[in-house]
């Protein structure tokens, strides 16, 4: 995921990016640095006129609040808040993605390429059965449907959201190119019988 600082001074812009990079190990998402197009917007205390999905505020004012982190920055509550910001993110994306996008043919192979986060298992154990079947081999929504015995649209939907959330990764089902095969030209296939006579090989 991408964040961007804003409003923020030097020094404690620097001292946010550090941070991230070495809580990188313990962070439940990759988060890198881009200023173009974020979805995390790391704000100060000078206002930004930009709106932007999801907002964290760092300020020394010591109030506590909702996406809020307390200047000076501690190890554990920016873990926590940077937990929680990609939780908020993917569930906004996983959204609209369920609104706008097809859900996966039922036939088309996928591959789960990590564990889901919290934001997308939805705390429903018939979720976290899927997820167990989708771990380790390729895999379809048929194939789910029949396996776990949960309803096709709930198979659907949740393979949309991992899709979302860029958890799955979906297979080509084209077969391998196979290598054009190689032919002698004609000149040398016929040097080449000329030579098998000779030895008295044939053809």
């Amino acid at each position: 995921m991408r964040f961007a600082i804003m409003g923020l001074n030097a020094r404690d812009a620097m001292l946010f990016k550090s941070m991230v990079r070495l809580l990188s190990h313990r962070l439940r998402y990759a988060w890198v640095y881009d200023d173009g197009q974020p979805d995390l917007a790391v704000v100060g205390a000078a206002p930004v006129q930009a709106h932007h999905p999801y907002v964290l505020h760092v300020s020394a004012d010591g109030h506590s609040r909702p996406h809020h982190v307390a200047l000076p920055l501690h190890a554990n509550a920016l873990e926590a808040a940077l937990n929680a910001a990609g939780d908020a993110i993917l569930a906004l994306k996983a959204s609209v993605t369920r609104h706008h996008a097809p859900a996966p043919p039922p036939d088309a192979p996928m591959q789960l390429l990590r564990w889901p986060p919290a934001s997308v298992l939805a705390g429903q154990p018939a979720r976290l059965r899927l997820a167990t079947l989708m771990t380790g081999k390729p895999f379809t929504i048929a194939q789910l449907h029949e396996r776990s015995g949960i309803e096709l649209p709930a198979c659907e939907r949740f393979c949309q959201e991992a899709l979302a959330a860029g958890i799955l990764q979906p297979l080509s089902t084209a077969p391998p190119a196979r290598p054009a095969e190689r032919h002698a030209p004609a000149h040398s296939r016929g040097l080449l019988a000329q030579i098998r006579a000779k030895l008295g090989l044939g053809t």
